[in-house]
């Protein structure tokens, strides 16, 4: 079976910020038809520190050559997509007539395995579950502890048992609710199949002039900016997720004919994509911010990244394209907001960003 390409895009679908590392694309086996989700957790170091393993999980350790899994969820609850291909992850073992690496979906969680879970790593858990499992066109039961898979063998995950696991990702694949670890909830979209590609900007295609014109839009069948924000708009006033991602959510109620109020994308000073000051890192948000700072425009946050290059050389950081507390911190006390070098959900330094992206300033 192909790589798994999707991933960065289901992930989204769910609600999940997500990051990629290079290569991940072709990373791994090709040979890798997975049918499940197996849950990991590093058993890396405690601390502030959010991704000390992901260069273990790329890259492999001694005997075991990476990738140790398609997925690594950082403490701060990013998910950054590893690889598209089969992982060295689940071993000897199995569950529910699967065995070998090639039958599940791998995802290591940043956790010492002693209960110092963060508040965003327990939203964003069952989320990437979900995710997998909705490419795989599987149910919550298909996703499993290690120590499920290879009990004699495996612990993890640990301090997290896979009965409430299952329950929460059961929740989010019905269109209910997740809690965040701090007792607030999230509501999340539930996507259905439709057999309609994925659209996102940079996306040339018939389907998106089909998008452009339902929702009244010259049809140039590109997926650009100003279709961007017409997407970001309708789904808003619909009921949906506005990431501007239509994919089987928003297919769905495009399908059934479901339209907005007849309100014109909102739009920017300068006639460009204007943003939710909602203070989420969303691709929306991440794409204005290309668009200013001139660098490609995809939405997303690679590692390295031109945009952060970018950002780091106007807020006087060192330029090595990695979005870190250094960063982050030179970012906040730039546009003024408490510099403690972490971006929390929602964040007074993203809002502040948004408010400038708005006014076409950075």
């Amino acid at each position: 079976m192909p790589y798994q390409t999707g991933i960065p895009a289901a992930l989204v679908r769910f609600g999940v910020t997500v990051e990629t590392v290079p290569g991940w694309e072709t990373r791994g086996s090709s040979s890798f038809s997975p049918r499940g989700v197996l849950c990991h957790w590093t058993a890396g170091p405690r601390g502030a520190v959010t991704r000390p393993s992901l260069r273990v999980v790329t890259e492999g350790h001694g005997s075991l050559p990476g990738p140790l899994c398609q997925v690594y969820l950082a403490r701060d609850g990013v998910a950054v997509v590893v690889a598209a291909g089969r992982a060295n992850h689940a071993g000897a073992g199995g569950a529910r007539g699967l065995t070998g690496n090639s039958s599940v979906y791998g995802i290591e969680a940043e956790s010492a395995g002693d209960g110092d879970w963060t508040a965003a790593q327990r939203q964003a858990y069952p989320r990437v579950v979900a995710a997998l499992l909705s490419l795989a066109d599987r149910d919550h039961t298909w996703s499993f502890g290690h120590s499920e898979w290879a009990p004699t063998r495996k612990i993890d995950i640990r301090d997290w048992t896979m009965a409430d696991m299952r329950d929460q990702v059961a929740s989010v694949l019905s269109g209910g609710q997740v809690g965040n670890g701090g007792g607030a909830v999230v509501a999340v979209p539930t996507p259905r199949p439709t057999g309609k590609p994925v659209l996102r900007r940079g996306t040339r295609s018939a389907h998106v002039g089909v998008v452009q014109r339902f929702l009244g839009i010259t049809d140039d069948s590109v997926f650009g900016l100003k279709t961007l924000a017409a997407v970001v708009a309708y789904q808003g006033s619909v009921g949906l997720v506005d990431d501007g991602i239509v994919s089987a959510a928003t297919w769905a109620k495009i399908d059934a004919g479901v339209r907005a109020a007849p309100l014109p994308p909102r739009l920017a000073s300068d006639g460009q994509l204007w943003v939710a000051e909602d203070g989420y890192l969303g691709p929306a948000t991440i794409a204005r911010w290309q668009q200013i700072m001139g660098t490609p425009i995809d939405g997303v946050i690679s590692r390295p990244s031109a945009l952060i290059v970018a950002v780091q050389a106007r807020v006087g950081a060192t330029q090595d394209g990695y979005i870190g507390p250094r960063t982050i911190a030179a970012i906040q006390q730039h546009l003024g907001t408490p510099a403690d070098g972490v971006i929390s959900s929602p964040s007074a330094m993203v809002k502040a960003l948004q408010k400038r992206l708005n006014a076409s300033s950075f």
